[in-house]
């Protein structure tokens, strides 16, 4: 309860502000993705990245799948594709890890001590937001499994990272609000997003020589050379 007389001492009753109202708020005036991403590199480490999405289901990259997410609100900038960005310029790896998988009925877990009145008025049961608040009387298993998986395959195409890390996957896994086999299936969509990399990268490469021997700056062999 001391979380909820802070919040409302603060910010008002739950019933007038909720969680959703702290999204205009957060605005990132100061982030600066190059600075961030030099703290790292001068911390030595090899690893880089940040939290892109954590229980709250709140975004931190330009999302299809979501209207909350920090270029579509909020900050209006896309916080993990700036940073990405600057630390692939300091030769690190990049590193991405999702904490959705608790979002699934996160917003919910204590609703059971309020009287059907005021759920009535809680934003959390407002059919307006139940693409935040994610929980069983909003959306299907299968639905919120199906948005899970898109929104880490969006991340992997858009972004590259080469690590993932996942956090409250067990108890969803147990529950099969994310199913086995869509967790199984992340590294072959990462896989394939590699090679079809590679592939655009190399032919990027092969037109570049094709150019320069047309042009007659290198030799036939060297034109051809891989």
């Amino acid at each position: 309860m001391a979380v909820r007389r802070y919040h409302e001492e603060n910010y008002g009753s739950i019933f007038e502000f909720g969680y959703k109202d702290f999204v205009p708020m957060f605005t990132a005036p100061k982030f600066d993705a190059a600075e961030w991403a030099q703290v790292m590199k001068d911390g030595g480490v090899g690893f880089a990245g940040i939290c892109l999405v954590h229980h709250d289901g709140f975004c931190l990259w330009d999302s299809e799948f979501t209207r909350w997410d920090s270029m579509d609100m909020g900050p209006r900038r896309d916080i993990y594709g700036e940073l990405a960005k600057e630390i692939r310029k300091r030769d690190m790896k990049l590193l991405a890890t999702f904490h959705h998988a608790r979002t699934y009925g996160h917003h919910t877990a204590y609703a059971d001590g309020f009287s059907e009145a005021q759920k009535a008025r809680l934003d959390i049961f407002d059919p307006g937001y139940n693409d935040l608040y994610r929980n069983p009387d909003t959306v299907t298993k299968q639905q919120f499994g199906t948005e899970w998986q898109n929104k880490i395959s969006e991340v992997i195409r858009k972004y590259r990272p080469d690590a993932i890390w996942f956090d409250g996957l067990a108890n969803q896994l147990g529950s099969l609000a994310i199913p086995p086999q869509w967790v199984q299936m992340i590294p072959y969509v990462a896989t394939v997003i590699a090679l079809v990399a590679y592939s655009i990268r190399r032919q990027a490469k092969q037109r570049e020589r094709l150019r320069r021997f047309q042009e007659g700056e290198v030799k036939g062999a060297e034109a051809g050379s891989d």
